[in-house]
């Protein structure tokens, strides 16, 4: 009986308002709430992730990561222009090869941050309901993996040519993008992991059940559900 009392006693800290999904699931880990120690500050600058918070604490669309996602998408759209314009002009097969490449990279970076401005006020609904997203991987890890790993790659790639000088900056731009656009995605994949873990534990750990730890159980694996659904609309 006592053991019960105890674990009500931890339930009353973790139960979930039905109206709100905000915060059920913090944890002491790295949050995404905290914008300058994620991979989402590299992914602001670029413009890929144009939410953030006002004074009241919302989660808002900032104008300033919009500008920058609007001239990001500018200088990708003219730089796709001249890069294409050269497929056609009398030169070799390899350099075809290559140029084609960089194209299809400048084509997916001016997708990505159209998709950007499509899905911002989603994305705002979306971190509204996530809260506090815990992220158990290192800060080092997330950046190597995410970022640097993609980006070396594909510029150790293009040293190989000729005239690598003149396409290590469509390079770059073509590789860090996509790169920032997967480390962004993996935070918010590994936030609903570690969400739904949690919940395992919290359900493993339990011999006996009250019907308040029920409710509140039930309450959160709702909570989870509906983040999956709009997580996957979102992304």
């Amino acid at each position: 009986m006592r053991n019960l009392r105890q674990l009500s006693s931890e339930n009353q800290h973790q139960e979930l308002n039905p109206e709100t999904t905000a915060g059920v699931f913090a944890e002491t880990h790295l949050v995404l709430d905290d914008i300058r120690g994620t991979p989402l500050s590299l992914c602001r600058v670029v413009g890929i992730h144009v939410i953030t918070k006002n004074r009241l604490g919302e989660y808002v669309v900032s104008g300033l990561s919009v500008a920058q996602a609007v001239v990001m998408l500018g200088v990708n759209v003219v730089c796709l222009g001249i890069v294409a314009r050269m497929l056609f002009m009398p030169i070799p097969l390899w350099f075809f090869m290559v140029l084609f490449s960089i194209v299809c990279g400048f084509a997916f970076c001016v997708f990505a941050f159209i998709h950007t401005f499509y899905n911002a006020r989603r994305m705002q609904r979306y971190m509204t309901a996530f809260g506090s997203v815990p992220v158990s991987v290192g800060r080092g890890r997330a950046v190597m993996s995410g970022v640097c790993y993609p980006m070396l790659a594909s510029v150790t790639v293009y040293l190989l040519l000729p005239e690598w000088i003149m396409a290590f900056p469509s390079v770059l731009m073509t590789s860090a993008v996509p790169a920032l656009l997967d480390a962004y995605m993996r935070c918010f994949t590994m936030g609903l992991r570690d969400k739904l873990q949690c919940l395992a534990r919290e359900v493993r750990r339990r011999d006996s059940w009250t019907t308040r730890e029920v409710r509140d159980v039930s309450l959160r694996w709702v909570a989870a559900t509906q983040l999956l659904v709009e997580h996957n609309k979102v992304e």
